[in-house]
């Protein structure tokens, strides 16, 4: 539903901008906000399935997110579209996920 959101409100502004310019004729810019817009998302979706596709890796996952409610919890706000998705790939959250 936000990813559904996000791309309306993109597509809006867009087509608010060449409006106001006079010419339709090309709206690609789209596209590109709405690709920058989603790619850290979507890029923790794949990482997210990897894990998932592999069961000794997923329970390896889940034990270290169980330790570490904290991390658990930003995982879940980064799925939830609550905190931003490239977050996931600070040093940080890698770092504490790798040694929780």
């Amino acid at each position: 539903m936000t990813l559904a959101l996000r791309s309306a409100e993109l597509a809006a502004l867009v087509a608010d901008r060449a409006l106001r310019a006079g010419t339709t004729a090309d709206l690609s810019a789209y596209d590109r906000e709405r690709d920058a817009a989603t790619r850290d998302k979507f890029r923790v979706n794949r990482v997210l399935q990897q894990v998932v596709a592999w069961p000794t890796l997923a329970d390896a996952v889940a034990k270290r997110l169980a330790s570490r409610p904290d991390l658990a919890d930003r995982l879940v706000g980064i799925a939830g579209d609550f905190i931003p998705a490239r977050s996931a790939f600070g040093p940080k959250f890698l770092w504490d996920l790798l040694t929780a």
